[in-house]
């Protein structure tokens, strides 16, 4: 019997991006020849185990590809796929969703729904908070129209505590012209949003209205009024990266390169009015 090969899965299972990824893996495997696959939950940022490497692996699709972990896989000249949203250029191939799109559809949305003062909400130091924000931004330079941006870690010792940012948010938004139309970098930032409105007595949506990113439906939900989200095409992605390491371990060369995948909107959504 042929041997499976062996393959090493590292994507966060702690959040709705990451499962839908492993999704799109799942469905590639289940019409292609199957791995044997390690693969545990795991939650967004964390390290990949400290044996990794000291094992036999013939392919390895990564979310917590980092400069020093994409140098020692290269050195072993292991097939792998990059699926990280924090570096470039880490002579991998690599895949992701398209964050400019992604921004670009939340000001369509927004400004569809007769919206014409906007704002961002993000984190910094998070490479693809800014690129959904450029692409914000860049669709509202089209409309002829600009936005507000207030900004702050989200992780790591610079990151303020948490009643301090719903305050700082809340006076942010205070300050802004209304009615506003707010894009949040993610749903986890949406939230906050949302939250900070309730707390400087905001009405949404009426005032303020509100859109983050993917489609995290226990998170929307919890959230009142609920979220509206974009979704972000991570199944596809989970697909195309194991249909890439299928061909990279078939010996079929490609060289290293970044795709973007595009979003699409969940039939299920709960919009904005």
């Amino acid at each position: 019997m042929k041997r499976k090969p062996r393959v090493a899965i590292l994507v966060e299972s702690a959040t709705t991006y990451g499962r839908a990824i492993i999704a799109g893996i799942a469905r590639h495997q289940r019409s292609h020849s199957p791995w044997s696959t390690y693969m545990d939950e795991r939650e967004l940022g964390a390290a990949p185990p400290t044996w990794l490497l000291k094992r036999q692996w013939d392919g390895i699709i990564c979310r917590a590809t980092n400069p020093a972990l994409a140098k020692a896989i290269a050195k072993q000249a292991i097939p792998t796929v990059d699926l990280n949203d924090l570096y470039d250029d880490l002579g991998l191939p690599h895949i992701q969703s398209d964050m400019s799109t992604i921004g670009c559809a939340a000001a369509q949305h927004l400004y569809e729904r007769g919206f014409r003062n906007f704002a961002f909400c993000g984190f910094v130091n998070e490479k693809w908070s800014s690129e959904r924000l450029e692409g914000f931004e860049s669709q509202l330079h089209d409309y002829h129209c600009t936005c507000e941006v207030y900004q702050s870690a989200w992780r790591g010792a610079t990151a303020p505590e948490w009643d301090a940012d719903q305050e700082r948010i809340a006076e942010w938004l205070l300050r802004l012209p209304k009615p506003l139309g707010v894009a949040a970098c993610n749903d986890v930032r949406g939230q906050h949003v949302l939250n900070a409105c309730m707390d400087a007595g905001v009405f949404v949506p009426e005032q303020v209205a509100v859109v983050g990113v993917d489609n995290n439906e226990l998170l929307c939900n919890f959230c009142n009024p609920p979220l509206s989200s974009v979704v972000p095409d991570a199944e596809s992605v989970g697909y195309e990266a194991a249909s890439w390491l299928d061909a990279l371990m078939g010996g079929r060369r490609r060289q290293p390169g970044n795709w973007l995948l595009h979003w699409e909107w969940s039939r299920a959504i709960r919009p904005t009015r």
